[in-house]
C-alpha cells in the first residue's frame, strides 16, 4: 500500500512548495508504484531524526493512514516489537547508504512508519485528542545502557509545518528530558546538538 504518493501533480507540487517555504532543501524520490488520491494527503507527518548520522526523514502521508493500513492488514497480524526492529534496521540502513532510497524502499519506508507510530502511546494520545492526522517526531538514538538503538516517538501539538530549525529545537528538547528521566543512555556529560545534515522528504 502507498502512504506518500499523490496521485494529482498540482497538489505533489503544492505539498512540495509548502516544505520548500518552510526552510527545507527537498530530495524528493522518484516513485513509480502505486498512487493515492490526492485528496486525501492530508495525514500524519512524521519527522525521523536519525541522531549518529544527522538524516532526517519526513514522511507525508495520507489521511487516516493508520486506519486505511490497519484495515488493509487485518490478516497481518506483526507484533510491535518486530515493527520496531524492521524500521530500526531500515534507518540505519539507509543512513549508512547500505539501502537507497527507491521507489521500493521509500514505500516500505512509509508503510513500516505507519505501522510504528499506530503502535505508540504519542498517537494513541493524539487520537484522543482529536489530531490522529497530527505531527509527531521519532528519534532514533543508541541507548549506552545496553549498547541498541532505540526509537523515541514525541507529538507535536502545533498544525503548522515544522521548520528544520523547529525540529531541531524540538530534538534538542526531547533528548535534554530523555537524559534527565535516564541518564544511563548517554554516553557523554553533555548532549551532541542534533544538526541536520540531509533530508529526504518520503
Amino acid at each position: 500500500m502507498s502512504v506518500t504518493r499523490l496521485k494529482d501533480k498540482k497538489k505533489k507540487k503544492a505539498l512540495m512548495d509548502k516544505f520548500m517555504s518552510g526552510g527545507w532543501q527537498i530530495n524528493d524520490t522518484k516513485n513509480k508504484g502505486l498512487v493515492v488520491n490526492a485528496d486525501n494527503a492530508d495525514g500524519p507527518t512524521i519527522y525521523i531524526c536519525d541522531i549518529d548520522s544527522s538524516m532526517l526523514y519526513v514522511v507525508a502521508t495520507i489521511k487516516d493512514a493508520v486506519k486505511i493500513l490497519e484495515k488493509e492488514s487485518t490478516n497481518t497480524k506483526f507484533k510491535f516489537d518486530v515493527i520496531c526492529d524492521a524500521v530500526n534496521s531500515l534507518i540505519a540502513d539507509l543512513s549508512s547508504s547500505k539501502l537507497k532510497l527507491d521507489g521500493k524502499i521509500s514505500n516500505t519506508f512509509a508503510t513500516g512508519a505507519v505501522m510504528y507510530l499506530a503502535g505508540t502511546q504519542s498517537y494513541a494520545y493524539m487520537k484522543n485528542i482529536g489530531k490522529a492526522n497530527g505531527q509527531f517526531i521519532v528519534l532514533r538514538y543508541r541507548d549506552y545502557a545496553n549498547g541498541d538503538y532505540l526509537l523515541r516517538p514525541n507529538p507535536v501539538l502545533s498544525d503548522k509545518m515544522l521548520t528544520p530549525q523547529e525540529v531541531e529545537y524540538q530534538v534538542r528538547m526531547i533528548l535534554g528530558n530523555d537524559k534527565l528521566k535516564h541518564p544511563e543512555r548517554f554516553k557523554r556529560a553533555d548532549i551532541i546538538p542534533f544538526k541536520i545534515k540531509s533530508t529526504c522528504k518520503i
